[in-house]
């Protein structure tokens, strides 16, 4: 009965990091819009900036993709969030240019 009681505590706090994951994936809000990208930053505002301004996409230690603009502004893109293939790909298409 001990070792259940550790499962359903393991299994509640796995379900409490899930919540919080899903919550910072709908928090940062990010879009794309022909070259422009906005998300929601840190504080809270909503942000615009062009893709021409991209300077590095880079994974961090979690498997997130960090988005590098020019003046040292960052975005994290969550791997499991729809759409993220397509926007890193829009993202290279548009720097190749």
């Amino acid at each position: 009965m001990q070792a259940l009681g550790w499962i359903i505590v393991f299994l509640a706090a796995c379900a409490v990091g899930c919540a919080y994951q899903i919550q910072r994936i709908r928090r940062s809000n990010v879009y794309w819009r022909g070259s422009m990208l906005c998300f929601t930053d840190a504080k809270g505002s909503e942000r615009l900036r062009s893709m021409t301004e991209v300077v590095t996409i880079s994974e961090d230690q979690f498997g997130r993709l960090v988005v590098q603009f020019e003046d040292s502004e960052a975005v994290t893109l969550y791997t499991d969030a729809k759409g993220v293939a397509e926007l890193c790909g829009r993202i290279v298409e548009i720097s190749q240019r």
